[in-house]
């Protein structure tokens, strides 16, 4: 008896852990499918993705309004996409987000954004609005791989 005692209460606190997170996790084909759902419209896939965007996964964290995505593009649409961003150093994103984690995706991280390796094909960007967080974006420019995560909030 004393045994259960014992994990009731630790149970029930994992349980209450676990339950503390807001963050929400969800993949689309297609950005017809992200519209059917209505994840545009909530805005949890942000303006800047275009209508030809795919294989769109996405996590946000509605307590912090944190975002980290990752889609693909035709490698044709690649440069609209990235016409009106700021384009980055390695660096001056890593000052950015320095004390901003967004939710983790689950999806794989290019390595050249934690270690500084040398993809060439690589660009990185931000999107900055005065009333939104800042988005950082590492653009695969031959694969048209898109990751997305929020850097940092309003006003930092």
């Amino acid at each position: 008896m004393e045994r259960r005692t014992v994990w009731v209460p630790a149970a029930a606190l994992i349980l209450y852990l676990a339950g503390c997170s807001e963050a929400n996790g969800n993949y689309y084909p297609t950005y017809a499918d992200a519209v059917r759902a209505n994840a545009v419209r909530r805005g949890w896939i942000p303006e800047f993705v275009p209508t030809s965007a795919y294989e769109i996964h996405e996590v946000h964290d509605v307590d912090t309004n944190m975002q980290r995505m990752r889609f693909r593009v035709p490698s044709s649409d690649v440069y609209a996409l990235t016409r009106t961003m700021i384009p980055q150093s390695l660096s001056q994103i890593h000052e950015l987000q320095r004390s901003h984690t967004p939710p983790s995706l689950g999806v794989p991280w290019p390595r050249e954004l934690e270690s500084g390796g040398g993809n060439t094909t690589l660009r990185l960007f931000v999107i900055s609005a005065s009333e939104n967080p800042t988005l950082c974006v590492a653009v695969d420019w031959q694969t048209g791989l898109i990751h997305a995560w929020t850097c940092s909030k309003p006003g930092n």
